[in-house]
C-alpha cells in the first residue's frame, strides 16, 4: 500500500481568525500558516487533528513525563505504549 503525502493549502490570519472555532483552532499565528490548513482540512473532512495541547497530552503519556505545548524535552520513547495507540 502506497502513502500519499498530504500538503494542506494554509491559512491566512484572517481566515483563521473568521474561521477557529470552527476549524478547531486556538491561536492563529501567521499568513501561510500550514497547520491551520491542516485543521480546516480536517475539519472540512470531520476528522479531528489533534491541537498543541492535545499533542503535549500524548507526548506526555508516550514519553512518561509531563510535556508542555511548547516545550523540548529529551525523554525515551515507551515503545510498547506506542505500539498499543497504534503509532
Amino acid at each position: 500500500m502506497g502513502t500519499t503525502l498530504f500538503s494542506p493549502e494554509p491559512l491566512t490570519v484572517s481566515d483563521c481568525n473568521a474561521n477557529k472555532s470552527k476549524y478547531g483552532i486556538t491561536n492563529c499565528y501567521e499568513d501561510e500558516d500550514y497547520w491551520g490548513g491542516a485543521m480546516k482540512y480536517c475539519a472540512e473532512q470531520g476528522i479531528h487533528l489533534p491541537n498543541a495541547e492535545e499533542l503535549a497530552k500524548i507526548a506526555t503519556e508516550l514519553y512518561g513525563t509531563t510535556v508542555g505545548s511548547t516545550q523540548c524535552v529529551t525523554a525515551t520513547l515507551n515503545t510498547t505504549k506506542a505500539a498499543e495507540y497504534g503509532f
